[in-house]
């Protein structure tokens, strides 16, 4: 039997992603740190609302996984131009990185009812 409770929550956390990636872009942080995670948060956001999750799931979604490991890059890059101030930024992308990991592992490959 299906759980719909992690397509809100996986949802919810993006959402906030790209709230706080705006949030750094209007505080005029360097645009790695809200370019990185807005990226994050926005591939796997636009997944959910294409409609990726109510279908049946071939293989991995390979393009929304590339996206969010590219902006994960973002913030690392911008870590090491910039130093430690915004590490946290890092954090919150691999967090959204593995919170994506996990969905699509058991969650989308979960037969539909």
């Amino acid at each position: 039997m299906r759980h719909h409770w992690p397509t809100p929550v996986l949802t919810l956390a993006c959402l906030a992603g790209l709230g706080l990636a705006g949030w750094l872009f209007a505080q005029s942080q360097p645009w790695l740190f809200s370019a990185g995670l807005a990226l994050a948060a926005a591939a796997p956001l636009g997944f959910l609302l294409m409609g990726g999750h109510n279908q049946e799931v071939q293989g991995h979604p390979v393009l929304v996984s590339v996206l969010l490991g590219l902006g994960c890059v973002f913030t690392l890059v911008g870590v090491q131009r910039f130093g430690d101030t915004f590490r946290w930024v890092t954090g919150l992308a691999l967090l959204l990185l593995a919170g994506w990991m996990l969905y699509q592992r058991y969650y989308l490959r979960q037969p539909h009812d």
